[in-house]
C-alpha cells in the first residue's frame, strides 16, 4: 500500500511540472527582419543618369552595391554605407560620360558580415538622351535693357528669366516667354538664380528667396514693413546674397550662397550644411 501511494505522489507531481512547461497561449513569433532597398530613377540626361536610392535599413553597418547593366557586362560601381533612407547618386562613367542614346539597368544589394549578397532590389533600366540636331532657327528678341543671370523653364512656351532689364514699361527682375513674347512678369521678386518643378512651383533666389505658387511671387526669407526687412527665416535671411539654386523638390532645396556656403531648405527652415574653409 505504501509502494503505490508513492508511484501515484511521483506521477501527480511530472504532471504538474509539464503543465508548468506547455502554457495554454503560445508564445510570440519572433519578427525577422530585412532591409529593403529600392532604386528609381530620378533624372536622365545625355551623359548621365541620376538615380534615387530608398531604403528601411535593419542593417547600417553593413556595405550596400550598386550595380549597372550595359549590355552583356555589369558593374560594381558603387560601394558605399548607407547613413541615410535617402541617397541620390549619378552615374556619369566616373566623369566621362555615359553613352548617347543608350539604355542603362541598375540594381542593390547588401552585403553581410560573411560577404553574402542579400535584399537585392528589383532591377530598373533609363535611356541616356540622344544627341540633338544642330538645325537650329534662332531668333532675336530685343526687350529692353539690362542684365538676366539666370533662365529656367518647363516647356519651350513656358521659360522664365531672371536679373534686371528696363523696358518701355517699367523695370523687371523677372520676365517671361509664352511661346510668342518676352515680357515683363515681376518688379520686386528677383534674383540671380531660378529653379522649379513645375508651373506652380518655382523659386529664385539673389538678395533673397522667393517662391512662385501659380499665382503669386512670396519672399520666404524676409518680408518688409516700413522700407524695412525682417527674417522670416533667420538663416536664409543671413546668408543671401544667393548665386545658384537646386534640389529635388520644395521641400529639399539647396542655394548656393555667399562665403561659400550652401543653405539647405526642408520646406519649413533652412540651415547651412557646407561652408568653404578660407582659413587657408
Amino acid at each position: 500500500m505504501k509502494k503505490c501511494i508513492y508511484f501515484l505522489i511521483i506521477n501527480f507531481s511530472f504532471l504538474i511540472f509539464n503543465c508548468s512547461q506547455n502554457p495554454s497561449k503560445p508564445p510570440e513569433p519572433v519578427l525577422q527582419t530585412r532591409d529593403t532597398i529600392t532604386v528609381s530613377i530620378e533624372q536622365v540626361t545625355h551623359r548621365s543618369i541620376s538615380l534615387r536610392l530608398n531604403s528601411k535599413l535593419q542593417n547600417t553597418k553593413n556595405k550596400y552595391v550598386l550595380n549597372s547593366i550595359s549590355g552583356a557586362d555589369t558593374l560594381s560601381f558603387v560601394i558605399f554605407t548607407l547613413s541615410s533612407a535617402d541617397t541620390l547618386i549619378i552615374d556619369d562613367n566616373e566623369g566621362q560620360g555615359l553613352a548617347l542614346d543608350s539604355e542603362y539597368s541598375y540594381f542593390a544589394y547588401r552585403i553581410d558580415s560573411l560577404g553574402i549578397a542579400r535584399d537585392t532590389s528589383e532591377t530598373i533600366t533609363a535611356k541616356t538622351l540622344a544627341a540633338t540636331s544642330h538645325d537650329f532657327t534662332w531668333t532675336e528678341y530685343t526687350l529692353g535693357s539690362g542684365e538676366l543671370y539666370d533662365v529656367w523653364g518647363t516647356d519651350e512656351n513656358n521659360v522664365y528669366a531672371v536679373g534686371g532689364v528696363e523696358t518701355d514699361s517699367g523695370y523687371y527682375s523677372i520676365i517671361h516667354w509664352d511661346g510668342t513674347e518676352w515680357r515683363g512678369i515681376a518688379q520686386e521678386v528677383g534674383g540671380s538664380s531660378i529653379f522649379g518643378f513645375s508651373e506652380s512651383d518655382i523659386w529664385v533666389a539673389g538678395g533673397g528667396v522667393a517662391h512662385y505658387d501659380g499665382s503669386n511671387w512670396q519672399w520666404i526669407d524676409h518680408y518688409s514693413q516700413n522700407s524695412q526687412s525682417f527674417p522670416l527665416d533667420q538663416v536664409l535671411y543671413d546668408n543671401t546674397p544667393y548665386r545658384a539654386i537646386w534640389g529635388t523638390s520644395s521641400a529639399n532645396l539647396y542655394f548656393a550662397g555667399r562665403e561659400g556656403k550652401i543653405v539647405h531648405w526642408d520646406g519649413e527652415k533652412a540651415e547651412v550644411v557646407y561652408q568653404v574653409n578660407n582659413s587657408s
